[in-house]
């Protein structure tokens, strides 16, 4: 046994006993033998242990930083190389932005103009909605020119001033809606609407003197007689207002309905021979509120229509012709004319 442990020591020394002999004798030098090419006297360089190593650290230290540099330097390229792409995507990206800047200024400046016409054609005062200064006030006004006057910030200042026409705008067109709603109302209140459903009819008897379709003799029509083919056509209501009465006359014009509406205009629809409405009630304009009939002392089913201002009469042909009807007013404007 001491035997075996005797023979193992030699062979676990040799390493680490290499080791520590040399760290042992710190004065241990390496001799190097320099022979030049020239065969001239050779040179001999002694080297510590310790100074062997250091040269070693050093090199890999070296050695490690090249690695490293390297390494930054082909990464730092790289990104170079991506960064000069997405400069190049975003000038292109700006350029594009920039022609729609453009494009939507000159629309701004089409609007600006057809807001201007709207509010004449409107008979409101005009705006300045194309102005084109700034939201800012006087100091970014300044500002503002500056920067135009010095090329920078150019577009954004574009969109400065379309900003600011769009929102000088609202005001304008808040006033030609309310323009439009009213004029609106007015039509609805106003009769203008064909009083037959779809346009159908045609006027056989016009406003004024004239000889009785029946009785042929001279007469004054205070409405106008638009003749139908066949029953059953509904008469609608030429402008919102309220029945006022639903009557049967027998000596003249048989059933007949009276609406009055705004502004002491009032319409009459006779000869029905159905209805569809009742005194008191509400009705819209083109509501239906009859039917064409033969009622009272006509020859075939026609209706007769009647205007009045007040007790004036008035030729609905004025009123039915204003509302682009012409198309389906073929009778006579005034009877014996």
């Amino acid at each position: 046994m001491n035997q075996d442990s005797r023979e193992k020591k030699p062979g676990k020394r040799g390493i680490f006993g290499f080791i520590r002999s040399v760290f042992a004798s710190p004065q241990r030098t390496f001799t190097v033998m320099v022979v030049p090419h020239s065969h001239k006297k050779s040179f001999h360089i002694k080297i510590n242990i310790y100074a062997v190593l250091l040269v070693m650290v050093v090199a890999a230290l070296v050695v490690v930083s090249f690695i490293v540099l390297a390494a930054e330097y082909t990464a730092s390229d790289t990104l170079q190389v991506q960064q000069r792409q997405a400069d190049q995507q975003a000038e292109a990206e700006l350029e594009r932005v920039i022609g729609e800047i453009g494009r939507l200024q000159q629309q701004t400046r089409e609007f600006d103009a057809a807001m201007s016409q709207a509010l004449t054609r409107f008979g409101l005062e005009s705006a300045d909605t194309g102005s084109g200064r700034p939201a800012d006030g006087d100091l970014g006004d300044l500002f503002g020119l500056q920067e135009v006057q010095d090329g920078d910030f150019r577009e954004l200042y574009n969109l400065q001033q379309m900003r600011s026409s769009l929102e000088s705008s609202l005001e304008p067109m808040q006033r030609i809606y309310a323009a439009v709603q009213d004029q609106q109302d007015l039509l609805e209140d106003i009769p203008h609407l064909w009083p037959i459903q779809h346009g159908k009819g045609t006027v056989v008897s016009g406003f004024g003197p004239g000889f009785h379709p029946v009785f042929d003799v001279w007469h004054i029509n205070r409405g106008v007689k638009i003749a139908v083919p066949g029953f059953g056509n509904p008469v609608i209501s030429a402008a919102n207002g309220t029945v006022a009465a639903v009557r049967f006359d027998p000596a003249e014009r048989g059933w007949y309905v009276r609406i009055e509406h705004r502004y002491g205009i009032s319409t009459q629809y006779a000869h029905l021979n159905g209805v569809f409405v009742s005194e008191g009630e509400r009705v819209s304009q083109g509501q239906a509120i009859g039917e064409v009939g033969d009622t009272g002392y006509v020859t075939a089913p026609q209706l007769g229509f009647e205007i009045m201002l007040g007790s004036d009469m008035l030729d609905p042909a004025d009123f039915i012709l204003s509302a682009d009807s012409a198309g389906r007013w073929t009778g006579p404007r005034r009877s014996g004319t």
